[in-house]
């Protein structure tokens, strides 16, 4: 629905990564006619996890250009509000605003961080081919009702959703 939150704006974490499910709300949200702040931790790894994929500052501001030409109006920032006591604190700053914080925590989405997790758990796959099968094993094997992963964008039909005057 074009326009539902013209004139909202929306804070996205987590936007830098193109198959994530911060990217595709931030496109959604875009979309419906949000207007974004979107964010990314802005470095290649955590500290101690040098596997763990974040995006970089560079992808968050390849996320703001593809949101640009969308139409809507988008700045970057880098922050990291990775562990659960920064998002807390930020919902405690903010709610005097009026501003609320959420998270969403949607099961197992098929992103760049499933990738990294079935590779690891796999050292066996050698090709794409071989991460599509196990991620085919891995959706049984989490008991997934549909018998598949979910998409970013399904996480974002649900964020867009949450954030418009429908929700109540």
């Amino acid at each position: 629905m074009p326009d539902q939150l013209h004139g909202k704006v929306a804070i996205v974490t987590g936007a830098g990564r193109e198959r994530g499910i911060g990217a595709a709300v931030a496109v959604r949200l875009a979309r419906d006619g949000a207007r974004l702040v979107i964010s990314d931790i802005g470095r290649t790894s955590l500290e101690g996890r040098p596997e763990y994929p974040l995006g970089t500052s560079e992808e968050l501001e390849q996320r703001a250009a593809e949101i640009w030409v969308l139409g809507a109006e988008v700045i970057t920032i880098l922050a990291d509000v990775s562990r659960p006591e920064d998002v807390d604190t930020l919902a405690e700053e903010l709610a005097p605003h009026g501003i609320s914080v959420n998270t969403v925590c949607p099961g197992v989405i098929d992103t760049q961080l499933t990738d990294l997790a079935t590779r690891v758990r796999s050292n066996l796959m050698q090709s794409d081919v071989d991460l599509i099968a196990f991620k085919a094993r891995a959706a049984g094997q989490y008991r997934i009702p549909w018998g598949r992963m979910g998409m970013p964008e399904e996480g974002a039909d649900l964020v867009a959703f949450l954030v418009s005057e429908s929700s109540g």
